[in-house]
């Protein structure tokens, strides 16, 4: 299974390495195949799909396997603007004192270029060059649709 998941890294990663040699390839490649999970179980959870062998080619271009940095995952909660939408990210701040889980909120201003987020939405956004004043993400994909309301 390790050897199938390398040879799809190997291809998705192409692309994006594609300036170093041949040699520095393999060599990034191996660094990564340490970090690549165990799959030999999945039969005990089948509702767990695994993100880089059940990815569709299509999606190739918008998916690398490494940590995107300041990659946000938020829920869309408002769409008046255009071509922008307003997105809560919530993160978990621990107490020092009594080491209680207190939800923080932050709601970031985000640039969709083609308007294709809805109320609900749940989105993943990156940083990007400064739009305006306050929008300085852009949309990175829509992870799951909000239910539409009848």
């Amino acid at each position: 299974a390790k050897a199938k998941m390398l040879r799809i890294l190997s291809n998705r990663l192409a692309p994006c390495l594609k300036h170093l040699s041949p040699l520095r390839i393999v060599k990034n490649i191996e660094s990564l195949s340490s970090a690549i999970p165990n799959t030999e179980n999945t039969e005990s959870r089948p509702n767990v799909r695994h993100p880089i062998l059940e990815r569709n080619a299509a999606d190739d271009h918008k998916w690398i396997p490494k940590r995107i940095h300041g990659l946000k995952l938020g829920e869309v909660v408002s769409t008046k603007m255009q071509k922008t939408i307003a997105v809560k990210v919530a993160r978990i701040k621990i107490n020092q004192k009594y080491q209680a889980r207190v939800v923080r909120h932050k709601k970031f201003l985000v640039h969709d270029e083609n308007e294709e987020c809805n109320l609900g939405d749940r989105v993943c956004i990156v940083p990007s060059r400064q739009y305006s004043k306050r929008k300085h993400f852009r949309l990175l994909e829509i992870i799951k649709r909000a239910p539409k309301l009848k």
